[in-house]
């Protein structure tokens, strides 16, 4: 999905376009360089977080100490490419801005486009820069520029929308700082990795406007941070166009994410019972779990699509499924993360219940939102916090060896193993490295399933009691519920892998503290028989077999 909105009419004329001064070498670590005369710092994302804080600090005094705005570089090319503005002018007596950057958002440039820009307000003289709106932040602050990201803005918008906290948690630096130094963390193959930012953000218009994500409300810089360390953590901005909701949810939270579809193979109808699919989104939303619809991907979408104004190969944020108690019609709210709409939409529910005007967001009966929608991705961001994570408690030796290739007598460190002592539903995740970004894209993932053993260790009897499918996906999730006894939870895969090839992260999240995490050989015989497991499994199992 890769839906960049249509450019506003009568626009000003592009100026030339002035790039930034040439990068550093890209490298794994944090570095400084001088660069005509003024120190730069290169980020890149794989900092610890025993050393962020201080590289914050240290990033901040050397711009105290050059008298210059904090500059984070990209391992890209776009830097010579892409016209570019800042936030910031220089702290430095007598340069009236950052290394050559037009300063974004004047008011005077603000006054001229405010009709232009349908919304975008002027900003007031003598308001500063924040990271977040004074009264929080919300879908509505969210406006996607020219870059084909809708998939990342929706996933922002909803989340931003039933869960805000989880938005700012993000943010490790909250307030503007003087140098311009800011920190995002995004959850980087089952790590939280933290990235420095800065004030400068591609731009148009002589290097006034944002030219991609930007917030509607002209004082507050939360979605142009949060996209440009996305960028980051994937090396370019050309990197995070087209995608889907279920990679950006999982990148932005690390929480378990399912794709539910609604159409054929071959796409040509809808396959799913529309009663029973309205339920299980209804207790999806209800069970505080946040959604992002993607649009006309298939032949039968499409044309529905097209024939209502909505736009194909584009993602939607889905904001609340409800019945209009009223007229008992099943309505969907949804967002488009353009921040203006050209679908007219139905009317909402008449239930009373005060819901605040918002740009963009529209209504659908949801049997035209079947027709018009291809899948919905749904991301479990529930409260857990009565429950706990579990990971492996040894690193794996090798980056990925599924339980066939184990040598006799070594046990797979990429498992996760549990002691059940009450009826507790677990979400298991099997994650590979990302291939998104760094050139690596025309690799592709193995394929991946998770088993889940129980373990008699009386007797040292293993049987493997449900699976997840075995898919080619970066992300392979498991949730089932699982009674008292002792578990393991096991990635396994058909194909023969090498050492070099991506690492794969097992992890578990279990609801309650009604299970505990054990250490894998203590409960896991020494020479598991897998032939032998895996043989019953699959032959007295008819539906794996």
């Amino acid at each position: 999905h890769r839906s960049p909105p249509p450019e506003p009419p009568h626009a000003p004329p592009p100026q030339p376009t002035r790039a930034p001064p040439q990068a550093a070498a890209p490298g794994r670590q944090t570095s400084t360089d001088s660069f005509g005369g003024m120190h730069r710092r290169q980020s890149t994302a794989l900092l610890q977080d025993d050393d962020f804080h201080a590289t914050i600090d240290e990033a901040r005094a050397l711009c105290r100490a050059a008298q210059t705005p904090f500059v984070a570089m990209m391992n890209s090319g776009e830097h010579h490419t892409l016209q570019w503005g800042s936030i910031f002018t220089s702290l430095r007596p007598g340069v009236p801005d950052n290394m050559g950057h037009a300063q974004l958002a004047s008011d005077d440039f603000l006054s001229q486009l405010t009709r232009l820009l349908g919304g975008h307000t002027r900003r007031s003289p003598g308001v500063r820069w924040r990271v977040f709106p004074e009264h929080g932040i919300s879908a509505d602050d969210i406006s996607q520029g020219e870059l084909g990201d809708c998939w990342f803005l929706s996933a922002v918008a909803v989340l931003a929308h039933a869960r805000p906290k989880l938005i700012e948690d993000l943010f490790l630096v909250k307030d503007v700082t003087p140098e311009g130094v800011f920190a995002v963390r995004l959850w980087r193959d089952g790590v939280w990795t933290p990235y420095l930012v800065d004030g400068n953000f591609p731009a148009k218009y002589g290097g006034k406007l944002f030219q991609y994500g930007r917030c509607k409300r002209n004082d507050a810089l939360w979605v142009p941070l949060l996209e440009k360390a996305y960028a980051m953590m994937h090396g370019s901005y050309q990197a995070i166009v087209a995608g889907t909701c279920d990679e950006a949810f999982y990148d932005l939270t690390g929480l378990p994410c399912e794709k539910v579809r609604f159409h054929n193979n071959s796409g040509d109808s809808v396959a799913v019972d529309a009663d029973e699919m309205f339920a299980k989104l209804v207790s999806l939303h209800s069970g505080e779990c946040t959604m992002g619809a993607s649009c006309g991907t298939t032949q039968h979408a499409r044309a529905h699509a097209e024939s209502v104004r909505l736009r194909p190969r584009h993602c939607y944020s889905v904001l609340e499924i409800t019945v209009d108690a009223a007229t008992r019609r099943r309505l969907v709210r949804l967002r488009n993360p353009w921040g203006h709409n050209e679908h007219p939409g139905v009317e909402g529910p008449r239930d009373g219940v005060a819901r605040p005007a918002s740009s963009g967001s529209f209504w659908m009966e949801f049997g035209s939102f079947l027709n018009c929608f291809s899948d919905v991705c749904v991301c479990f961001t529930r409260n857990y916090a009565g429950g706990f994570r579990a990971e492996p408690l040894t690193s794996p030796a090798t980056n990925f060896l599924p339980p066939l290739r184990t040598p006799p007598g070594q046990r797979d460190a990429s498992s996760v193993a549990l002691h059940v002592a009450a009826p507790t539903q677990i979400h298991a995740m099997a994650v590979q490295t990302k291939l998104r970004g760094e050139g690596r894209r025309n690799q592709g993932y193995f394929d991946v399933m998770l088993l889940v053993l129980r373990i008699d260790q009386t007797t040292g009897h293993c049987a493997i009691t449900s699976s997840s499918a075995g898919v080619c996906d970066r992300v392979v999730t498991h949730h089932v519920m699982l009674d008292p006894g002792v578990y393991a939870i096991v990635p396994f895969s058909f194909q023969q892998h090498s050492a070099a090839e991506p690492l794969l992260r097992v992890s578990v999240l279990c609801e309650s503290h009604r299970a505990t995490q054990v250490d894998w050989s203590d409960v896991v015989p020494a020479r598991l028989p897998w032939n032998r497991v895996l043989f019953n499994f699959f032959t007295t199992d008819r539906e794996h077999s």
